[in-house]
């Protein structure tokens, strides 16, 4: 099993299409760039879309939550992160959450989200197969990271 891993992160920055009339990042924009660095780092631990897609498993959330510490401006970079924080054993289950950073290292915003594997074709929550859970225990895992018990 894999220790606690370095943080997965990506910058970017605030485009035009991101900002609401009070001219900061609108709330629902976080929440993309949180689905965004999710699917990003699916695919750099060996889980890209397209196999997803082919073989008919899909990351599903049940609860997403955003809490917003400071603004985002248009044109300025930030940082965003993902990390898990909860997992069943067996990869099923799980919680991930984001820290957006501003350029002066700032917390802005955090994102916990809860989520699952499922089956695309029976619209069910499924135990994702062996090979994919060796991908998904290669995640990076938060400090405070607790396994679930199963049910």
């Amino acid at each position: 099993m894999t220790e606690t891993n370095p943080s997965y992160s990506k910058e970017l920055h605030v485009r035009w299409a991101d900002c609401d009339f009070n001219g900061h990042m609108r709330h629902s924009a976080f929440n993309d760039y949180g689905a965004h660095i999710r699917v990003s780092m699916f695919s750099e631990y060996g889980l890209p879309i397209e196999k997803l897609m082919h073989e008919r498993i899909g990351p599903v959330l049940f609860r997403e939550e955003t809490k917003f510490y400071r603004e985002l401006r248009l044109n300025e970079m930030f940082k965003v992160d993902c990390e898990i924080v909860t997992m069943r054993r067996n990869g099923k289950i799980w919680s991930m959450h984001h820290h957006f950073y501003n350029v002066n290292n700032e917390l802005a915003a955090e994102i916990t989200v809860e989520g699952a594997w499922i089956d695309l074709d029976k619209r069910k929550v499924m135990t994702p197969p062996p090979e994919y859970v060796e991908f998904i225990y290669k995640f990076p895992r938060a400090k405070d990271f607790v396994w679930l018990e199963s049910n």
